[in-house]
């Protein structure tokens, strides 16, 4: 029942449907009465049961899964069974079912053996379970487990190991369970970078190897082969924390945040190792196999929610769930992710606090069982509070970058005059231009990863026939229009701050409410929103839909290089974003440029002569003017000071927002 008992790995034999006790367990034996085993077995019996704790649960496991697979299973071919001292061999094919009834049965019938009295009275469920046989499997089995979460269910299943711990002094036991909560503030201190304390965290694990080593010679100091065999293990997983101690000990020197990460992910899968060979666990978990608990009664399998790999692979420190395997169900945290020919492969994951073994298990598996766990609405909010939050840090501080361009593009000096109030009136409209651009960027990008879920959900059992959907292509050209929509409704709430910032940014109004005059109350108001929405449309969705795009595919291409290079994971995601927003910026300048001169050229008269249904025209009329006025070159006026502007926007905002993604 409990991995890494000694006891049950060398006198167990499950191999082929074989079920067999111990030939040579020790101490007398002693009849006990199965009570129903006439209806389990179809005739009376009475089963001689070792005195020995371990023998016991072996042989309780035999008895037990031998009666209830002649209940529950029908055996094809010879149909024969035959006996041989304590083996029982059953011959043919058996269902899966019938397997997994018969093992939890057997749970249950080894908990009764174990207690202090063996005789069940009737109401309770495990004499329900062994009298009405497979009616009540399901509420015996819950009545089992609760019965194995109790003290003198861990007492009795491990007296073998207990009896071990008694050569070893407390102290030694407190200390090498205190290393948990070493790593566990390793881990806090991982994620905030701070070199300073991280490298400290090398002499203190180092300074727990003699601590091992008087719990491995004094705890397993037999000459027997299972004890040889246990202290091998022990001092190989030490020997592999002290190497992963070394490591993080070099990271911290590079300050490799990648590096660091890897050596903690070692060290917590060698500690782990260590305290399930030395049965350093405080409790012992009788569920071995979760995924026998989503399984319908049909058979069907129960599915577990989860965001599927191709929409949101999961990434370092990303909380997962375990999708299929005998954990299937669990929840932790991806530690690290290895990989074979630049596809990750495996995955080592710190599991969700267990609070019947008092510890977080850390373990490995494939990469295709571990998943994002699906929490949609969830989702949306922290996407929408993170974009929000990061974008009114990054705007504030590359404001100024953006004023100098709408002086220009509106033929000012960039830099504002004495008598316009100096290089501080660089920042006059900075809060009308985070009211422009947090809650777009805040709507959008909610909006974007949204669609991308929604489309790539239903698009990919239709389209999975026809195309790789596996391919990263099939993602991207999904992004597109997921883009373009999220964007679009965006600019809903942009609109009115972007008319206001401008107002104020080339000087035609001093102040805001001076701005709110000319914006929304003069001749003509209607047509000035209708047609800066129209032109802000014309700049900004192709623009956003390029950006986000391009991100993910920064993202997704130059994560390897760059950490080739040793970037830290912070300036990998600040260049993905600088890069991204930069490319988008240059090729949508003819946009940028047209969509501010009809903003800024709309005044109360030219505005109120005009109609609503000829805001296409007013559109028109601009992108001809400034071909008049400057020819080509027009319309690139302020290309570089846009492109550097969103480039470190961009580069600050992923930044910020990446993090904010594992905080919030």
């Amino acid at each position: 029942f409990k991995h890494g008992s000694s006891c049950l790995r060398n006198e167990i034999a499950l191999s082929s449907l074989m079920l067999a006790a111990p030939s040579g367990a020790s101490g007398s034996w002693q009849p006990l009465k199965h009570v129903g085993s006439q209806r389990l077995s179809g005739k009376p019996s009475a089963v001689s049961l070792p005195t020995s704790t371990c023998g016991g649960t072996v042989f309780a496991v035999a008895a037990c899964t031998a009666a209830m697979l002649r209940q529950s299973t029908s055996c094809k071919g010879s149909g024969r069974q035959q006996k041989t001292g304590c083996t029982t061999r059953l011959q043919g094919r058996v269902s899966d079912d019938a397997i997994s009834k018969a093992l939890l049965s057997a749970a249950a019938g080894t908990a009764v053996l174990l207690a202090p009295s063996p005789t069940l009275a009737e109401g309770n469920p495990l004499f329900n379970l062994f009298t009405s046989g497979e009616a009540q499997v399901e509420q015996g089995i819950q009545y089992a487990w609760k019965s194995f979460a109790k003290p003198q269910w861990t007492e009795a299943l491990r007296l073998d190991e207990k009896a071990r711990w008694k050569k070893v002094a407390k102290p030694v036991l407190a200390k090498i369970r205190e290393i948990a909560r070493v790593l566990g503030e390793l881990q806090v201190d991982l994620v905030s970078e701070d070199w300073t304390v991280i490298g400290i965290y090398p002499k203190i694990i180092l300074s727990y190897v003699d601590v091992f080593t008087k719990y491995t010679d004094t705890a397993f100091d037999g000459q027997d082969p299972v004890d040889k065999a246990l202290r091998f293990e022990l001092r190989y997983e030490v020997g592999q924390l002290c190497r992963a101690a070394g490591t993080l000990s070099d990271a911290t020197a590079k300050k490799d945040s990648r590096l660091a990460q890897y050596a903690f992910a070692e060290m917590s899968l060698s500690y782990d190792r260590y305290l399930k060979a030395g049965d350093l666990y405080a409790g012992s978990d009788p569920t071995t196999n979760t995924e026998l608990l989503y399984k319908y009664r049909d058979g069907t399998d129960q599915k577990v929610k989860y965001e599927p790999q191709i929409l949101e692979p999961p990434q370092l420190r990303d909380e997962i769930v375990v999708v299929t395997g005998p954990d299937k169900g669990k929840s932790g945290q991806v530690l690290w992710i290895g990989s074979v020919n630049d596809k990750p492969k495996f995955s080592i994951v710190k599991l969700g606090y267990n609070t019947i073994i008092n510890a977080e298990e850390v373990k490995t598996f494939p990469y295709e069982w571990i998943a994002k766990a699906e929490s949609t609405g969830e989702k949306l909010v922290i996407d929408a509070e993170a974009a929000f939050l990061a974008s009114v840090l990054a705007c504030t501080v590359v404001y100024p970058i953006d004023t100098a361009k709408v002086r220009m593009q509106g033929g000012s000096d960039p830099i504002p005059s004495p008598a316009e109030g100096g290089p501080l009136a660089m920042y006059d409209g900075l809060v009308l231009n985070l009211g422009r651009e947090a809650p777009n960027a805040s709507i959008s990008i909610g909006i974007f990863h949204l669609l991308t879920r929604v489309f790539l959900a239903s698009f990919t059992p239709l389209l999975s026939p026809y195309f790789d959907m596996n391919n990263p292509a099939a993602r991207y050209t999904v992004m597109l229009p997921a883009a373009a929509i999220g964007d679009a409704v965006g600019t809903v709430v942009r609109v009115p701050f972007e008319l206001l910032n401008k107002q104020i940014q080339c000087g035609a109004a001093s102040t805001t409410p001076e701005a709110v005059q000319k914006v929304f109350f003069e001749p003509g108001a209607t047509t000035l929103v209708a047609a800066s929405w129209a032109s802000i449309l014309f700049r900004d969705v192709p623009y956003g839909t390029l950006y986000l795009t391009f991100f993910e595919i920064a993202k997704d291409n130059l994560a390897k290089p760059l950490t080739d290079l040793d970037v830290p994971m912070l300036g990998q995601e600040a260049i993905w974003g600088f890069l991204a927003a930069y490319v988008a910026a240059i090729l949508t300048i003819p946009f940028d440029v047209v969509a501010t001169r009809v903003i800024t050229q709309l005044e109360g008269g030219a505005a109120g002569k005009a109609k609503l249904s000829e805001t296409l025209n007013l559109v028109i009329q601009a992108t001809k003017d400034v071909w008049t006025e400057k020819g080509p070159e027009g319309f690139f006026v302020g290309a570089q000071e846009r492109a550097i502007y969103y480039g470190f926007l961009g580069a600050i905002f992923w930044a910020i927002y990446e993090t904010l993604l594992k905080v919030l």
